[in-house]
Formats: C-alpha cells, sequence, structure tokens
C-alpha cells in the first residue's frame, strides 16, 4: 500500500520520515516500485522502532524509580522525624530547650559584666556607668551579644515586656546624656 508522507497521521512513522535518508528512500520506492528499497527501509525502520521502544523502557523506567524513590524518601522522613524543635506544651516550651548543655550553662548574676570596659568613647562609657546593673546586662546581651529580647528574657527570668522597657529606658538615658531628643 502507498501512502503519501503528507497522509501519515502516525507519530512514529511521521519522526521516521523526517529524516531526510528515509524520505529519499521512499520516494524511490514510490517512483520505481523497486524492492531493493523498500528492504533497505524497513531494515532501517526496524532499527529505529527499536530504538524508539529502548528510549521509551528507559524512560518509564526512570519515571517510575523516580516516584519510587521519592516515596520512600517521604517514608523515612515521616519514620525519623527531628521531633527536638517541636513544641511540648502550650507556652511553646521546645524540646530543645529543655535539654541541658553544661559546657554552655552560666550563671548571669555570677558574671561581672563590664559594659564599660568594651566601649571605646569616653563619654559613651560614662552615660553607661551610670545605668542600673538591669540595663547595662540588657543592653550588653541585646547589642553586644545580639540576642533577642525573648532570649534576653528567658535568661534573666523576666518577661520580654520588661526587657523592651528596660532598654527603652537605658536608651533615653543614653540620649538625655548626649542631648539627643528623639521626636
Amino acid at each position: 500500500m502507498k501512502i503519501s508522507l503528507k497522509k501519515m497521521k502516525n507519530p512514529i512513522l511521521k519522526n521516521f520520515f523526517k529524516e531526510e535518508k528515509h524520505k529519499i528512500q521512499y520516494e524511490e520506492y514510490l517512483k520505481t516500485g523497486d524492492l531493493s528499497y523498500l528492504l533497505q527501509l524497513e531494515t532501517s525502520f526496524k532499527e529505529y522502532y527499536y530504538r524508539v521502544r529502548v528510549l521509551n523502557y528507559f524512560n518509564k523506567y526512570l519515571y517510575f524509580k523516580a516516584i519510587k524513590f521519592d516515596m520512600n524518601q517521604r517514608k523515612l522522613q515521616q519514620r525519623f522525624q527531628l521531633i527536638l524543635d517541636k513544641s511540648n506544651d502550650i507556652r511553646n516550651n521546645y524540646i530543645l530547650n529543655s535539654i541541658e548543655d553544661k559546657k554552655a550553662y552560666f550563671n548571669v548574676d555570677e558574671m561581672n559584666i563590664e559594659i564599660e570596659d568594651l566601649v571605646t568613647n569616653e563619654q559613651l562609657r560614662n552615660s553607661i556607668s551610670k545605668l542600673t546593673i538591669l540595663q547595662k546586662k540588657v543592653i550588653y546581651f541585646y547589642y553586644i551579644k545580639e540576642m533577642k529580647d525573648i532570649e534576653i528574657a528567658n535568661k534573666l527570668n523576666i518577661s520580654r515586656q520588661s526587657i523592651s522597657k528596660t532598654r527603652n529606658t537605658a536608651i533615653k538615658k543614653l540620649r538625655k546624656d548626649f542631648g539627643i531628643n528623639k521626636s
């Protein structure tokens, strides 16, 4: 059966005949009717079709292997979750925070924080020396140790609002000593 290349709808045949060599063989067969062109064409098509099937097999194999791998990874993540960073009660106390690290433990009250020694500006050092011990500790932890209000509050065992108020009061005192009025 002789079909023109333009009327072919099969995608495998369309791609097969995109190669110029196959197109020429088919057109020569249509013109001459010589079976040698047809045999060459059949051999070429069998090779082409075999390559398509192998590629299709590997494509599907990799696709389903990837899905299976993803499912296994998700299953493992569900089984072995790191639960130390989950809260264990209503107040959002984390399990990780309840584990004591003896190397990192220190008592803030026993520390001798000399924030004045860290400051090189003489006027600022004099102003800081006028602050209360709590204000010095809050300023030290907030600006030197770069801790958040909630972390300072936990460390000093006072409320976060108290930390914020203490820090703001200390900053107002420092501004007053420098003659800066915040508008």
